[in-house]
């Protein structure tokens, strides 16, 4: 009758769904116990005669998760392509050979700020199961990316300053410790800056193991050199007021 030709339609059209992958199709062949996925002679019929029909519930439910799952990976093929050839801006500084500060970052901070939000929505999604494991690597490298260039902008803005003021003969005679410092801090950020300008790829950049580390240490250094050189200054005024 009627009645079991019902569920027939909505099977068809689920069965039709072009988000269907490989691991979906795997869930209905284990679900109905029978091959239909590149089966020339499946036909409607077979749908009624084989019993595909009685399993409209569950078909529905894979389709839908199928059609949601391919909405996520959409959004995530975005945020692939936006880091593949997303690179930093590398600037020379004061004409001096090898010598390089950073560009402008803020598109660079724009699309951090916007891939974040787009993952942390697909890891927010119901139907994330499927590519969870992707996602997550994604958020861990992005948020990695994002406190390294905090960490990046801030020794770039205290070694321009400090670099201008050591390079005077005086203040090193005046400051040692502080001018050994720096100068092992300015050798590193050299040769980061090199590094970046030889391969500018922005979210490698990001990523290099332990970047974040160092630019923290250099960051703690800096302060310290920065320190004491407000206490020299001071000891200076008072000298002569």
């Amino acid at each position: 009758g009627v009645d079991e030709f019902t569920p027939v339609l909505p099977v068809v059209v689920n069965l039709r769904n072009p988000s269907l992958q490989e691991r979906h199709w795997e869930q209905i062949h284990d679900l109905v116990g029978l091959q239909i996925q590149g089966e020339e002679s499946f036909t409607l019929g077979d749908i009624v005669k084989k019993g595909v029909s009685r399993f409209h519930e569950e078909i529905t439910t894979i389709a839908t998760n199928a059609t949601q799952e391919a909405v996520l990976e959409e959004m995530m093929a975005k945020v692939t392509k936006t880091w593949e050839a997303c690179e930093f801006e590398v600037k020379p500084y004061k004409d001096v050979k090898d010598l390089y500060i950073l560009g402008d970052v803020s598109e660079i901070i724009a699309n951090l700020d916007e891939c974040l939000v787009t993952v942390n929505t697909v890891l927010g999604s119901r139907y994330v199961g499927g590519i969870r494991g992707f996602v997550e690597k994604w958020r861990r490298d992005l948020t990695l990316f994002q406190e390294t260039l905090d960490e990046w902008l801030m020794v770039m803005r205290a070694w321009m300053y400090l670099e201008t003021i050591f390079s005077s003969p005086d203040i090193v005679r005046q400051l040692p410790a502080a001018a050994k410092m720096f100068q092992a801090i300015d050798k590193s950020w050299k040769n980061i800056m090199k590094q970046t300008n030889d391969d500018p790829l922005a979210l490698k950049a990001g990523c290099v193991k332990d970047r974040k580390e160092t630019l923290q240490a250099h960051n703690a250094g800096l302060d310290k050199i920065q320190k004491s050189l407000e206490e020299y200054l001071e000891t200076k005024r008072a000298a002569f007021p």
